[in-house]
C-alpha cells in the first residue's frame, strides 16, 4: 500500500528541486548567493504549491466549512450583544411561527380522528342547495346495505350535552359531552376498544350500553377497569358501560360517552343528522366508487357526494382561510425580524469593509467570502431557531389558553417531528434570507472602496432605505388588522344588544334531561318563581324558552296567510319584554289574559316585517308553526340586536305567549328558563338563586349565567383573535421602530465627518435636524403607504373567503398610520439628538 507524502516530505521535495536548480546555475558560473535566488524565482510561488499539496490531500469543502465555523463562532463571540439580540429576535419569529403551525398539525390530526387506515377514508355526504350536508338514519342504513365499493361504513352524530347524575356519593351532576355512533364506529377505523367491547349490531338499534372515551375514563374514573358493566344514569336513563374507546379515537375531540345510534333515531327519524364515513375495498378507485354512489343516489332520489378524507369540503375550505390568515400574520413578524437582521448585518458589513477589502487583495475569492459572512448569519438562525423551538410548546399553550379551544377541542400539543423539521427548515430559511443579501452586498465593492471604506455607507443607503419601508408596512398591516377587530368587538359590545344587558340574569335548569316530568317541572318553577321573586335585590323576573340573543329556539319553516316563512320563535311569559326593558313598536304586548282558552296571538319582531311584509303591517295577520294552531299578529316586537351592524345575528321571530306555547307547537312546549332582573349585584343573585335550587333538589345540574356573560362568551373569539392581532402588531411596532433606531444610529456614525463640517460652516440645528431625519421621514411615508394598500388587497381577500371578516374604515386607517408614524419618529429622534452633539473639531478629526 503506497503511503501518503506528509506535508514534511513535500517541503523536503521543493528544496531538493531548489538545490538542483541552484546547482545548475552555478555550475554556468552564477555566484551562490544569486544562483539560489535564481532558482527560488525559477521554481515559482512556494506557498502556492503548498497550499494546492495541502488541498489535493483534503476535502475542501468540509475543511472550509470547519474554518467558517470557527472564525463564525469568534466574530460572534466577539459581538456577543449584537449576536444575543439578533438569536433572541429570531427566536420570537420562529417561536410564533413554529407555535401556530403545531396547533395547525394539532388541528389536522383532531381531523384524523385517530384513524389508522386513513388513505382508503372518504365521507358521503349529501349535497342540499350546493353544500354537503348530514345523512339520515334511513339513508345510512341504505348506503351500508347496498354499496359493494366499500369494506365498511360508520356513522356518528354531532356532539350533545347530556347531564350525568351523581354516579357515586360525594360526586355531584354534571354535563357531559355525547356523540350517537353506529356499532362499527372504532372497528371501521381499525381500532379496538382499551378495555371491554364496542356495541353490537342488534345494540346499534337502542339498547341501553354506553362507550366510555379512554380519556374521560381516566379523568373522572381515574382508569379503574370496576366501571365496565357498571350503571351511569344519563338524562335520567340507565346506561349499562360496555367498554372503553381506543386511546387514539378522537385524541383532539371532547366526546366524553357514544351511545347506539337508535338511542336518538326516534327523535329524529328524517333529520341529517349523521356524518358518515366510509373505507373502500383493496383495488377499487375512488372514480368507481362515485360512480357507484352516484347510480345508489339516483335510485334514492337525491344528490350525494365523496369527500376524500371524509372533511367537509366546505369545512376544509373555511379552515385552509383560517390557516392562511394566522399563517400571514406570524409570517410578517419574522419578516420583520428578518429584516432588522439583515439591516444590522448591512451595518456589520460596513464596519468590516477593511477587512473585506483586505482579504479581497489577498486574492480571496467572492464566494468564499460569501461563505463566511453566510455561516455567522446561518449559525445565528440555527441558534435563534432552536430557542424558538424551545419556547414554541409554550406558546401553543398559551395560545389554546387564551382562545379557550373548548369544549369541542382539546388539542393534544406535544413535540412531533413534523413541528421539529418545520422549525429547523424556517431557521434555514430565515437564515438565507437576512443573510445572504448582506453578504453579496458587502464583497460586491472594488477593492480599492472597500480599503478606503468612506463609500461603503453610501453603496448600502438604497437598501437600507428598504428595510425600513418593509418592517413599517408589514407592521401597518399587523396594526389595521388589529384595530379591524377590536372596532368590530367594541361593536358587538355596544351595538349588539338593542336593551340593557346590564343587572339580567338567566338560569336554566333542563329538568327533563334530568327526570322530571310536565307536571313537577311546572311545579318547581313556579315554587321557584314565587320565591326568587319575593327576594331582594328582584326587580321583576319572567319565563321564556330561549334567552335573549340566542336566536330563539331554532330555525323552522311556518304559513302564514298564503305565504311560506322562515324563522325562529321564542314561548315567553308576559312580563319577557318588560324585564329586559324593551317597549313593543307597535301594537300590544302579552298579558295575563292570553292564556289556554282565548284567542290565540302572537308578536313579531321587525326584522320579520322587514323580510316578509316590507312596507306592510303585519298586525291582524296570521301565523302558525306547521301542525300548530293560527296565531293572530298583535304587535311588532323590537330587534334584540342592531340590525344595521355587521356582526349582528338578527333574525325574524316569532313571539309566542307561555300559556299558549302547546297550541303552537302542536305537542308540549320546549323548557322554559327564569330571566330576572335584579336592581343590586347579580353574582350575589346568583348565588342565592343556586341556593334555593339545591335546597329543593341538591342533585340539580343548574346552569346560571348573566346576560353579559353569554355576550361573551359569544364575542370571545372574536375578542381572542383582536387580542392576538394587536399582541402582534405591538410587538411588529417595536421591532420596526428598533430597526429604524439601528439604521438611522448607524447612518448618523456613518455621516459624523460629513455632519461636523456642516456644523464647522454654521449650519443650525434645525437644518443638521431635517438632514438627519428628512431620508426617514420619506420612508416613513412610503411605507406607511404601501402597509395601506397591501391591507386592502388582503382585507379583500379575505373578506371573499370569512363570513363576517372586518372591513377596514377610514377612523381606524387614519389613527393607525397616525400612530405608526409617530412611533417611527419618535424612533428617530434620539440618532437625531445624536447628530446634534457632534463636535466639528473632532468629527474633522475622525480619519
Amino acid at each position: 500500500m503506497k503511503r501518503r507524502r506528509s506535508p514534511r516530505d513535500f517541503q523536503a521535495e521543493i528544496e531538493s528541486h531548489i538545490e538542483l536548480e541552484a546547482d545548475r546555475l552555478r555550475a554556468d558560473g552564477l555566484p551562490p548567493d544569486q544562483a539560489r535566488a535564481a532558482a527560488r524565482r525559477t521554481f515559482g510561488n512556494r506557498t502556492i504549491a503548498e497550499e494546492r499539496f495541502y488541498e489535493a490531500g483534503r476535502w475542501m469543502p468540509w475543511e472550509n466549512l470547519v474554518r467558517d465555523l470557527r472564525f463564525a463562532f469568534r466574530m460572534l463571540a466577539k459581538d456577543a450583544r449584537f449576536s444575543g439580540l439578533a438569536v433572541l429576535g429570531l427566536a420570537l419569529g420562529i417561536g410564533v411561527s413554529t407555535a401556530i403551525f403545531a396547533i395547525i398539525n394539532a388541528a389536522f390530526q383532531a381531523e384524523a380522528g385517530g384513524v389508522v387506515d386513513s388513505a382508503s377514508l372518504v365521507g358521503i355526504a349529501r349535497v342540499i342547495d350546493h353544500r354537503p350536508n348530514g345523512l339520515s338514519y334511513p339513508e345510512y342504513r341504505y348506503f351500508r346495505e347496498q354499496a359493494t365499493s366499500f369494506r365498511d361504513i360508520s356513522a356518528r352524530s354531532g356532539r350533545e350535552r347530556f347531564i350525568l347524575a351523581p354516579w357515586k356519593p360525594g360526586t355531584e351532576a354534571e354535563e357531559v359531552q355525547c356523540r350517537f355512533a353506529s356499532a362499527n364506529f372504532l372497528s371501521a377505523a381499525g381500532l379496538h376498544p382499551a378495555l371491554g367491547r364496542s356495541f353490537t349490531r342488534q345494540e346499534e338499534q337502542g339498547a341501553d350500553v354506553v362507550v366510555l372515551d379512554f380519556r374521560y375514563w381516566k379523568k373522572r374514573f381515574a382508569g379503574n377497569p370496576a366501571v365496565l358493566g357498571s350503571t351511569l344514569m344519563l338524562n335520567a336513563h340507565a346506561f349499562t358501560v360496555a367498554g372503553v374507546a381506543d386511546a387514539r379515537w378522537g385524541a383532539n375531540d371532547v366526546t366524553d360517552f357514544y351511545l347506539p345510534l337508535g338511542q336518538a333515531h326516534a327523535e329524529k327519524p328524517d333529520d341529517r343528522w349523521l356524518t358518515v364515513e366510509a373505507w373502500m375495498r383493496p383495488g377499487v378507485a375512488l372514480p368507481q366508487a362515485r360512480a357507484e354512489v352516484d347510480v345508489l343516489a339516483a335510485a334514492a332520489g337525491g344528490t350525494f357526494v365523496l369527500t376524500p378524507g371524509a372533511i367537509n369540503p366546505q369545512k376544509r375550505r373555511e379552515i385552509l382561510v383560517v390557516i392562511y390568515a394566522i399563517t400571514v400574520a406570524v409570517s410578517m413578524i419574522l419578516l420583520i425580524a428578518c429584516s432588522n437582521l439583515a439591516n444590522l448585518l448591512l451595518a456589520r458589513a460596513v464596519m468590516r469593509s477593511r477587512e473585506i477589502g483586505v482579504r479581497l487583495s489577498l486574492v480571496a475569492s467572492r464566494a468564499r467570502l460569501v461563505a463566511q459572512l453566510l455561516t455567522e448569519s446561518m449559525l445565528l438562525a440555527i441558534a435563534g431557531g432552536v430557542l424558538g423551538l424551545a419556547v414554541s410548546n409554550w406558546l401553543a399553550r398559551v395560545l389554546l389558553a387564551l382562545a379557550n379551544a373548548g369544549p369541542g377541542l382539546a388539542f393534544d400539543i406535544r413535540p412531533d417531528p413534523r413541528v421539529v423539521l418545520y422549525g429547523l427548515l424556517l431557521s434555514l430559511a430565515a437564515g438565507l434570507s437576512f443573510g445572504l443579501p448582506p453578504a453579496l452586498a458587502a464583497t460586491r465593492a472594488s477593492v480599492r472602496n472597500a480599503l478606503q471604506g468612506d463609500s461603503a455607507a453610501a453603496q448600502k443607503r438604497g437598501p437600507r432605505n428598504l428595510l425600513v419601508i418593509v418592517p413599517l408596512a408589514v407592521s401597518l398591516m399587523l396594526l389595521l388588522g388589529a384595530g379591524v377587530e377590536v372596532r368590530n368587538v367594541q361593536k358587538m359590545y355596544f351595538n349588539g344588544p338593542a336593551f340593557d344587558a346590564s343587572h339580567l340574569i338567566g338560569a336554566g335548569f333542563r329538568l327533563h334531561m334530568q327526570g322530571y316530568d310536565e307536571a313537577r317541572t311546572i311545579a318547581f318553577e313556579e315554587r321557584l318563581r314565587e320565591r326568587m321573586a319575593a327576594m331582594p335585590g328582584v326587580a321583576s323576573l319572567a319565563m321564556t324558552t330561549s334567552m335573549p340573543l340566542s336566536n330563539g329556539y331554532g330555525w323552522f319553516r311556518m304559513e302564514a296567510d298564503r305565504m311560506q316563512l322562515s324563522a325562529d320563535y321564542s314561548i315567553v311569559s308576559p312580563d319577557y319584554f318588560a324585564t329586559i326593558g324593551a317597549a313593543m313598536m307597535r301594537g300590544r304586548g302579552f298579558t295575563q289574559e292570553d292564556r289556554s282558552g282565548t284567542a290565540a296571538v302572537a308578536l313579531v319582531n321587525e326584522e320579520l316585517v322587514r323580510r316578509y311584509w316590507p312596507g306592510e303591517d303585519a298586525i291582524g295577520r296570521r301565523i302558525r308553526l306547521q301542525g300548530g294552531s293560527w296565531f293572530e299578529i298583535v304587535g311588532i316586537a323590537p330587534d334584540l340586536e342592531d340590525a344595521s351592524q355587521r356582526f349582528s345575528s338578527v333574525r325574524p321571530t316569532v313571539y309566542i305567549p307561555l300559556a299558549q306555547g302547546r297550541l303552537f307547537r302542536g305537542a308540549t312546549p320546549p323548557e322554559p328558563q327564569l330571566l330576572i332582573r335584579t336592581s343590586g349585584d347579580p353574582a350575589a343573585l346568583k348565588a342565592a338563586l343556586r341556593q334555593e335550587v339545591h335546597a329543593a333538589d341538591p342533585s340539580l345540574l343548574v346552569d346560571i349565567d348573566t346576560i353579559e356573560e353569554m355576550l361573551e362568551a359569544r364575542v370571545g373569539p372574536l375578542k381572542t383573535i383582536s387580542m392576538l392581532l394587536s399582541a402582534l402588531g405591538g410587538l411588529a411596532l417595536v421591532m420596526a421602530s428598533a430597526g429604524i433606531y439601528a439604521i438611522l444610529a448607524h447612518a448618523v456614525s456613518c455621516r459624523t465627518r460629513e455632519i461636523g463640517i456642516r456644523s464647522a460652516l454654521g449650519a443650525t440645528h434645525g437644518e443638521i435636524l431635517l438632514v438627519v431625519v428628512r431620508q426617514t421621514a420619506v420612508s416613513i411615508a412610503w411605507g406607511i403607504a404601501g402597509g395601506l394598500a397591501a391591507a386592502v388587497v388582503l382585507t379583500r381577500i379575505f373578506a371573499h373567503s370569512m363570513e363576517k371578516f372586518g372591513e377596514l374604515d377610514a377612523v381606524t386607517c387614519v389613527a393607525v398610520s397616525l400612530l405608526l408614524a409617530a412611533v417611527a419618529l419618535a424612533a428617530s429622534w434620539l440618532p437625531a439628538r445624536k447628530a446634534l452633539r457632534v463636535d466639528p473639531a473632532q468629527a474633522l478629526r475622525w480619519e
